[in-house]
């Protein structure tokens, strides 16, 4: 995953280095930048925005910075890149870090509400100081760190809510735009507040179980009406060793539902979601799924 930060937000992270217990959000933020798979994008010019920004801060965070930008160019966890436009301000140094060599998954952190850069990255920007469970701030810095995210019925007000969480998934910054959904039932009879956002996605391929007596067309039907019958595709499978799971992949975005997607309800008490992006969780739902015929 390659991560954009500003650098107030690299403050805060310098500063929770310091012994004491955190809270989640900055767990949240030691995780993102420790996690030896996140990638951190700085141009040239950005770069002596940083060193000039802690040398102000004296040289305990001078000393602090420099092991830092050492340490993670050592270990290749820097993607640094030139910029020839030395008027450019530090907005635009952070927009186009975020647009160079874009990849699933990227997104941009930054410590307070920034006008230019909430308009040119809506959906994969994560603002530290409005984190708060479960918005697309939480989330996204939550995914940053590579952590088993988790919600429940406790999370949300209504299903209008549940549906506004899965919208703001759908939308997350990724290239490969393909929906995979692993669901025994495929409920889309009734208000699914799971499925609904994803009937705007560009191709959606379901995977689902057959049983003797179920009519595949019937079935196939059915899912294709629902989500667009020309962007979908319908796998099937008998084996009940894997027509059980309950799973939305997104890139290397796994989503896992303890209950029936169409169960997933405000005043339903039993079901709990999680999520986390897994390179290892993706390998074996794409192993799983390849049963699928």
């Amino acid at each position: 995953m390659n991560i954009v930060i500003d650098k107030e937000l690299l403050f805060e992270y310098f500063k929770l280095l310091k012994p004491g217990s955190k809270n989640e959000k900055e767990n949240f933020l030691l995780g993102t930048i420790h996690h030896n798979k996140n990638k951190f994008k700085i141009s040239s010019n950005y770069l002596k925005v940083l060193e000039n920004y802690f040398k102000d801060k004296g040289i305990g965070y001078e000393n602090i910075f420099q092991s830092f930008i050492t340490n993670y160019y050592q270990e290749k966890r820097i993607i640094s890149f030139t910029t020839s436009n030395t008027k450019s301000n530090e907005e635009d140094e952070l927009i186009n870090a975020y647009d160079y060599d874009l990849k699933d998954f990227c997104f941009c952190l930054i410590k307070s509400k920034r006008i230019r850069i909430i308009e040119s990255i809506p959906n994969g920007l994560s603002i530290y100081d409005d984190i708060k469970k479960p918005n697309i701030n939480w989330t996204i810095l939550g995914l940053s760190s590579r952590t088993l995210l988790s919600l429940d019925y406790s999370n949300f007000k209504s299903n209008d809510e549940i549906s506004s969480f899965f919208l703001s998934i759908s939308k997350l910054p990724r290239i490969d735009r393909t929906v995979h959904i692993v669901d025994s039932y495929f409920n889309v009879n009734t208000f699914n507040s799971v499925y609904l956002p994803f009937k705007n996605s560009t191709k959606v391929k379901c995977y689902t179980k057959l049983e003797n007596n179920n009519s595949k067309e019937l079935n196939r039907n059915t899912i294709k009406s629902f989500f667009g019958k020309s962007k979908t595709t319908v796998f099937f499978s008998t084996n009940k060793r894997i027509t059980h799971d309950r799973k939305i992949k997104l890139g290397y975005l796994i989503i896992e539902l303890t209950h029936d997607p169409g169960e997933v309800t405000q005043n339903n008490l039993n079901w709990t979601i999680y999520f986390s992006i897994c390179e290892e969780k993706t390998k074996l739902f794409i192993d799983k799924t390849s049963n699928y015929k």
